[in-house]
């Protein structure tokens, strides 16, 4: 099985493992998904189709 790709985090500069094509939480609670592109805060998630997270 091949490594996770690692990438440098936008808000901390941390390393992020994409260990999932979900999603990929740093350290300081910013997520990305499996392609490393940034995702909006959990808060947000859902607000389209009225569900909560």
């Amino acid at each position: 099985m091949p490594e996770p790709k690692k990438i440098t985090c936008e808000e901390c500069g941390s390393k992020v493992e994409l260990y999932s094509s979900w999603a990929n939480e740093c350290s300081c609670g910013t997520e990305y998904n499996g392609f490393g592109q940034r995702l909006a805060p959990r808060e947000e998630w859902g607000y389209e189709t009225g569900e909560s997270f």
